[in-house]
């Protein structure tokens, strides 16, 4: 048996967070500032108030960390890179308020509007290919005021986006591969959350028959998160192809929240708001991670500060938001306490990564050449796991957020751990084991090859479907760039095959005696193996190879 300690083993501890002060160190981005956006460098944007000639506030958009640039009167909204955009003040006396891209060598930039310069047009958001989102009054339109209609620039060209049947909409954020969320109106006269997909068409979000809501984020995996008003209470909300929309919980006392962005990894950042016996009470900026939510105000040590609104988060977990400093409307910056991860006390030859005991940081797990198993939870010393394995993968198994692991035996077992505390064995026996989006379910899926070389497919934990052909190396990503991911491998007689997003098996040109897949930050995994000559290939597209200097490795 490949357990010494029985085939379900109790693994105490996992879900125990490390003890510490704080998670997050606070920097204070200044008085009557608000912090909407950071990058990945943690560049924050947003805007300042400052006198005018006459003695009044008025609000700038700008740069607000780590130094604060003034942009113009207005507001920014978004950043990817060096882009900025928001909206100010342009033409004669600054009469028009405009949408603007910013960036520091070309300086602000007028993107314009859907018909003439007295009409109103602001920017939302941009991601990495600069196109960005807002909404604009529709040009031509009888109505006065005109309605607000959704609307994306791209290659400096406005586009109208349509609505769910009504007049009105606004685009509000938008991902790396270019799919857009916000809200529009229905031919019903609803206001419901949006998705404009990046293949075309527009799709209403809203599975819960609220009354009003609104998409406020959306990541590379296409989890969306915004606001939803749902029996007379606003309430955060999920959203996924697999679940529809699901509504968030709010802190202990609490009745209404909010859900303002969310993390490729799933990290979601808003607001909690308790019950008061008068008007407007004060709200708690929150983080969701795994579906538990905790008070943000709880994860610092800075006296004097109450954060409210959690408004954005990078991927390196940095929030900013909107707070009180002493009693006063400051912006602020999260900085994460990073926890280190451990080094375990073997060598690993196999590593995987994940967040596996939910506190939203990046754990390492592995296997020593001896073929023991390693836990190294980020804040925790590194702890051996029962039993030996020759493979180990990573992912989301069963959907809830959390990172599992998967592991086959050295007598070729099968066994999973989805709870973070107990291992179980499936059925069956492999020889290789990947994992993968491979139903575009928005969970992950085992696949693997028995000892005979036939294929087999998890389409859930515990049963197991045989794929055609016969293959003696697998392998799993993301082939076509699709977001779904798709099988590979190579034949008996070094021939390529490949399932792209699962579809029927498809032989490739050439032969090769090995094959791997390397992830890319965004776009399809790039095939790499080496012929039997020795000579390195690299995909340059699905079946187009392209020879690479030999230093690649296998």
């Amino acid at each position: 048996m490949w357990w010494g300690y029985g085939m379900i083993v109790g693994l105490l501890g996992w879900l125990a967070l490390a003890v510490q002060a704080a998670e997050y160190q606070v920097v204070d981005l200044g008085q009557y500032t608000w912090a909407g956006a950071v990058n990945a460098a943690g560049t924050t944007v947003g805007s300042v108030e400052v006198l005018n000639a006459t003695g009044q506030r008025e609000q700038t958009a700008a740069i607000v960390a780590p130094q604060v640039t003034i942009l113009g009167p207005g507001r920014a909204n978004g950043i990817a890179g060096h882009e900025v955009v928001g909206y100010a003040s342009f033409g004669d006396f600054g009469l028009h308020t405009h949408a603007f891209a910013w960036n520091a060598r070309h300086g602000i930039r007028d993107l314009g509007t859907l018909g003439s310069a007295d009409l109103f047009s602001a920017a939302t958001g941009v991601n990495q290919t600069l196109t960005i989102t807002g909404y604009a009054d529709a040009g031509n339109s009888p109505l006065h005021p005109p309605p607000t209609r959704p609307v994306a620039w791209v290659a400096t060209q406005i586009l109208d986006l349509g609505t769910l049947g009504g007049a009105a909409g606004y685009a509000d954020a938008i991902n790396a591969y270019g799919d857009i969320v916000g809200q529009s109106d229905t031919a019903a006269g609803q206001t419901h959350a949006t998705l404009w997909p990046v293949e075309g068409g527009v799709v209403d979000l809203d599975t819960l028959g609220s009354s009003y809501s609104y998409a406020l984020s959306i990541n590379a995996s296409r989890v969306i998160v915004g606001h939803a008003l749902t029996d007379g209470r606003w309430r955060g909300f999920r959203w996924t192809l697999a679940t529809g929309m699901e509504t968030l919980n709010v802190l202990p006392g609490h009745v209404t929240g909010g859900a303002n962005a969310v993390t490729d990894a799933g990290v979601i950042v808003g607001f909690s708001t308790p019950t008061a016996p008068s008007c407007c009470p004060q709200s708690h900026a929150v983080r969701w991670v795994g579906g538990v939510i905790m008070d943000l105000n709880m994860l610092i040590d800075a006296p004097g500060w109450v954060l409210e609104q959690a408004l954005a988060i990078n991927a390196s977990g940095v929030i900013v938001g909107t707070g009180s400093f002493n009693g006063q409307p400051h912006g602020f910056l999260l900085q994460p306490i990073v926890p280190v991860v451990a080094t375990p006390p073997l060598a690993l030859v196999v590593e995987v990564h994940g967040d596996f005991n939910g506190d939203g940081y990046d754990d390492l797990a592995g296997l020593a050449d001896d073929t023991t198993i390693w836990l190294c939870i980020a804040g925790a010393a590194c702890e051996q796991l029962p039993g030996r394995a020759f493979a180990l993968v990573a992912g989301d198994l069963d959907g809830d957020g959390h990172d599992d692991l998967a592991a086959l035996g050295t007598d070729m077992t099968i066994w999973v751990m989805t709870d973070g505390m107990h291992w179980q064995q499936l059925p069956g026996r492999l020889s290789s084991l990947v994992i993968g989006d491979l139903l575009a379910d928005g969970r992950m899926h085992l696949a693997g090859l028995a000892y005979d070389t036939t294929i087999w497919l998890s389409p859930q934990l515990g049963q197991w479907q045989q794929l055609p052909g016969r293959l003696k190396t697998l392998v799993a990503g993301d082939l076509l760039g699709h977001r779904r991911d798709g099988l590979a491998g190579l034949g008996g007689d070094t021939t390529i095959w490949a399932m792209p997003d699962m579809q029927p098996m498809t032989q490739l040109p050439g032969r090769l005696v090995t094959l791997r897949l390397e992830e890319q930050a965004s776009g399809p995994s790039t095939m790499i193996g080496m012929a039997a000559d020795g000579v390195m290939w690299r995909e340059r597209t699905l079946g187009n190879w392209e020879r690479v200097a030999s230093d690649l490795g296998p």
